[in-house]
C-alpha cells in the first residue's frame, strides 16, 4: 500500500511525499506527485514528516549516565532484559528506525525486532568489544573484582593474531553484523587511557581479513587516540568510533580509505566535562584589570 502524506496549503509550497514499503520514493510539490489510484492519503497538515533516523553508535545495555554496575548487581536478570527492551521501544518512538548497537546485547534482540516480538529499531549488532588483556574492554578492577560477568555479552579478549582470528569467528558465529575492535584505550577503562594503544596493527589487519572472508562484514574501531585512529584506518576498518583526537593526517587517511567517522558528540560532551578543568570564575562584583605596558 502506498501512502500519501501532504503538507498544509498555507506553507510556501503545498508539498507531498510518497511512501512505499516503508520508504520515501518521492517528495516535492503537490501538483507534481504521481497519481496512484489505490494510494491511501494522509493529511499531515500542521506536522513535519521525516524519514526514520539512523543512530550509528549506541549501547542498549546502559541507560545514559545511570549507575550501570549498581543496577546490574541489584536487578534480577529478567528485569535487565525488559529494561533493554524498553530503551529499544523509546528509541524507536523517538524517530530512530535503524541503530548500530556496538556492544552489550546479543543477537536475540535483533531477531526479536524483525518479526515484531518487541518494538525497536532495525538493529546491526556487534555483540562484544574485542580488545587485548588490560585494554578498553577488560573491566578487571585494581581490587581484582571483574564486573564483566555482569555485562555479558560485552568483552572479547584476545592477545595475539591467532586469538584475534578465533575471536572474530566466534563473534560471526554468534550473529554479529559488525565486528568492533578497540584500537585505543578509553576514558572509562580501569587499566588504560585514550592515547594508549589497543589491538596491534597486525591484529586489526587479521580481523579485517577474516571479515572479508565472510561477506565483507564491516569493522568498527573504537579509536580515540591519534596513533590508534591511524593504525585502524591503515588496516582497513570501515568506521572510526569517537575519533576525539583525530588529526589532519587521520582525516586524509579516512578520505583515502573511504572510511567514515562516528563522532558520538553527546558522549564526547559528557566526557569533556568530566576531564576538562572548570574555568576559573571571578568573584561577584570583581573587575578585571586591564594590563598595560
Amino acid at each position: 500500500m502506498s501512502v500519501w502524506s501532504t503538507a498544509p496549503g498555507g506553507l510556501p509550497v503545498d508539498s507531498a511525499a510518497v511512501v512505499e514499503d516503508a520508504r520515501f520514493t518521492c517528495a516535492g510539490p503537490q501538483h507534481a506527485r504521481p497519481r496512484i489510484p489505490e494510494a491511501t492519503v494522509v493529511d499531515c497538515g500542521g506536522h513535519t514528516l521525516l524519514p526514520g533516523f539512523f543512530d550509528c553508535h549506541l549501547h542498549f545495555l546502559m541507560d545514559g549516565n545511570a549507575d550501570l554496575t549498581g543496577r546490574l548487581l541489584t536487578n534480577r536478570p529478567t528485569v535487565t532484559v525488559f529494561e533493554r527492551a524498553r530503551r529499544m521501544r523509546e528509541t524507536l518512538h523517538a524517530g530512530i528506525t535503524t541503530a548500530r548497537d556496538l556492544g552489550g546485547i546479543d543477537a536475540g534482540y535483533r531477531d526479536a525486532v524483525a518479526p515484531g516480538l518487541i518494538e525497536g529499531p532495525r538493529l546491526h549488532v556487534a555483540l562484544r568489544l574485542m580488545s587485548h588483556t588490560g585494554g578498553h574492554a577488560d573491566f578487571s578492577m585494581p581490587s581484582g573484582y571483574d564486573p564483566s560477568a555482569l555485562l555479558d555479552p560485552f568483552s572479547e579478549l584476545a592477545d595475539d593474531p591467532g586469538q584475534v582470528r578465533l575471536a572474530t569467528r566466534r563473534l560471526l558465529r554468534d550473529g554479529a553484523d559488525v565486528i568492533k575492535v578497540c584500537a585505543t584505550g578509553g576514558v572509562n577503562s580501569p587499566s588504560d587511557q585514550p592515547e594508549d594503544g589497543g589491538l596491534t596493527v597486525e591484529e586489526i589487519a587479521t580481523v579485517v581479513d577474516e571479515t572479508r572472508r565472510h561477506r565483507g562484514r564491516p569493522v568498527a574501531a573504537h579509536a580515540q587516540g591519534t596513533v590508534g585512529i591511524k593504525n585502524a584506518l591503515r588496516r582497513g576498518v570501515t568506521s572510526t568510533e569517537h575519533g576525539c583526537l583525530i588529526d589532519d593526517e587521520g582525516i586524509d587517511l579516512m578520505l583515502e580509505k573511504g572510511a567514515f567517522l562516528v563522532p558520538t558528540l553527546s558522549t564526547f560532551q559528557v566526557e569533556r566535562d568530566r576531564f576538562t578543568p572548570a574555568p576559573t570564575r571571578r568573584r561577584p562584583g570583581s573587575r578585571r584589570r586591564r594590563r598595560t605596558g
